[in-house]
């Protein structure tokens, strides 16, 4: 097991709610993905599994997780927008892993919008990351994606009022 993700390794039920005498115990939850090795790994409220994996670069795990059906990789209910796994993604993560994101989310059948708007409501522009690291296989994926979809993958940076 990997040291970044040892504090998923257990399940606390009653973390998810208040407890007390007039709370009868909840049963147990199941993992949210097993690591390559085995070991089971649970998910918070609060998606921190999630955004751990995204840190790390840790593509399998990614993979694993976009493939189990109870897990949002996405979501439009997120409070603040520097919890979503995209502005993670975008801050944090290699292109391999942010173009394995985009692919994930053009795959879900649950996303209705297009990546670029999804992108542009969490403020996020792959473009300006990709430019901002000089990374060139990126930007050329994403005029690539953008020219072969009239919904463009690019989003646009939130504008100053």
């Amino acid at each position: 097991m990997s040291k970044p993700y040892a504090k998923f390794t257990t399940s606390d039920p009653d973390c998810f709610r208040r407890t007390g005498p007039s709370c009868p115990p909840l049963p147990p939850i199941p993992p949210t993905i097993h690591t390559p090795d085995g070991t089971p790994l649970y998910e918070t409220l609060t998606q921190s599994l999630l955004h751990s994996i995204l840190r790390n670069d840790d593509l399998p795990l990614l993979h694993l997780y976009a493939a189990n059906p109870s897990t949002r990789i996405f979501s439009q209910e997120y409070e603040v927008c520097y919890k979503s796994s995209v502005y993670i993604a975008a801050r944090y993560s290699t292109f391999e892993v942010i173009r394995a994101l985009a692919e994930i989310y053009m795959r879900d059948d649950r996303m209705t919008e297009s990546l670029g708007n999804y992108c542009e409501e969490m403020v996020v522009s792959l473009m300006n990351v990709a430019c901002t690291r000089r990374d060139r296989g990126m930007v050329e994926w994403l005029l690539e994606k953008g020219g072969t979809c009239p919904i463009i993958l690019l989003g646009r940076p939130a504008t100053a009022a």
